[in-house]
């Protein structure tokens, strides 16, 4: 756990090589809140289904939902071996929503990036997913 939360911090605050991002300096550079769930999500849906949307657009909505799960899989996965009880759904539920939030915070208080409430909604989606995997494996084994 303590390496996945280190991996989670410096990609999120440090990390700056992200070639599969399309113009992410240009994003990066302006800081901004959504406070509006599903916008940024909507905004990525439509621009990919303009007529002169190209892979640029479809790669940018990928990494930008796709990866934000992905992201708290892990989380999600390594919770319920935290502590015993910790796999009930609310609390990973909790966990997630709170650290993405935390995270959503300092981003935008330290001027790293943009704080989005859809992240936080894709993040807590994901660790849920990490969750649901942990569930599949532990009671397949089991």
């Amino acid at each position: 756990m303590p390496i996945y939360l280190v991996v989670l911090v410096w990609f999120l605050f440090f990390y700056t090589g992200n070639r599969l991002i399309p113009n992410r300096n240009d994003y990066t550079l302006k800081r901004d809140v959504n406070a509006i769930p599903f916008v940024m999500i909507g905004h990525y849906i439509d621009k990919c289904t303009w007529e002169e949307s190209g892979e640029d657009e479809y790669v940018e909505f990928a990494v930008n939902v796709f990866g934000n799960m992905l992201l708290f899989m892990p989380l999600g996965f390594l919770l319920p071996f935290m502590r015993w009880g910790s796999e009930k759904t609310g609390w990973v539920l909790l966990i997630c929503c709170g650290l993405s939030l935390l995270i959503e915070s300092l981003q935008i208080s330290l001027s790293v990036g943009n704080f989005d409430i859809d992240d936080v909604i894709l993040n807590t989606c994901g660790g849920y997913l990490g969750l649901l995997v942990y569930r599949l494996l532990y009671y397949k084994v089991a």
